[in-house]
């Protein structure tokens, strides 16, 4: 698979963009998971990076629903939930990350980032 190497100047668009799609998708997870395939950053150093970027991308969501009148107190109790269950799931992650060697780690984002991919495709198509 090709690596996606962009030179440092260019990761603001990548994030601008993202930023972008962000509010009018939803999740872009996908979408900036295969800038990360890449040799020369360690798997923690990718969930990190993701980690950070998709959490930007989230609270840029804030103000923009807050600005388009989005009652976010009737949603607070699943609001909640999902918030404990990123914390959980953060905890759990690391400890599976710890346990992962970097090939294993390589392969296993690929053929989950494949299978999520093929997922999207067989829901447009359908």
């Amino acid at each position: 698979m090709p690596h996606l190497n962009i030179r440092d100047s260019y990761w603001s668009l990548v994030g601008f963009g993202t930023g972008i799609c962000a509010i009018l998708v939803g999740a872009v997870g996908l979408l900036i998971a295969p800038f990360f395939l890449r040799d020369d950053i360690s798997k923690e150093e990718i969930i990190s990076t993701k980690a950070m970027m998709q959490t930007t991308a989230h609270l840029i969501k804030i103000p923009a629903f807050l600005f388009l009148s989005f009652d976010y107190l009737e949603y607070i109790w699943p609001i909640v939930l999902m918030s404990l269950g990123a914390i959980l799931g953060t905890k759990l992650g690391i400890n599976i990350l710890h346990k992962v060697d970097a090939k294993m780690f390589k392969f296993l984002y690929k053929t989950f980032l494949a299978i999520a991919g093929l997922r999207i495709v067989f829901k447009l198509l359908n």
